[in-house]
């Protein structure tokens, strides 16, 4: 069966609608991170890219146009929040108390404190 691609719904035919459910999960995908991450204050992209390539015969006319299709999503990376680290002899180390001061004591400290110096 002839499939005629004249405008943007036609969009649905493409390899039997597998084009247009990619697009699909890939709008998804945007709209779940917008509600994951609603305070971030970055753009998401949904991106929709058609390449045409015109083909010449050997008369000189247009005997085809080669055509690909292809979506696109682009989200912000995930990050964790900054942390003060400090290398010790195990890797890295931070206090989960105060995530941004490697030096803070805290209250949860003191007691392996006192014990080692008892």
């Amino acid at each position: 069966m002839r499939v005629h691609v004249e405008k943007i719904a036609d969009l649905a035919l493409v390899e039997n609608g597998a084009f247009a459910h990619q697009f699909d999960i890939e709008l998804a995908r945007i709209l779940d991170d917008c509600r994951e991450r609603p305070s971030l204050d970055v753009a998401r992209k949904l991106i929709l890219e058609i390449r045409l390539e015109p083909e010449v015969g050997d008369c000189g006319a247009l005997d085809a146009i080669h055509t690909e299709f292809a979506v696109q999503s682009k989200l912000p990376p995930q990050k964790s929040r900054m942390y003060a680290m400090v290398p010790d002899g195990n890797g890295l180390a931070y206090n989960d108390m105060s995530p941004d001061r490697h030096r803070q004591g805290t209250l949860d400290g003191l007691d392996k404190a006192i014990n080692s110096e008892r």
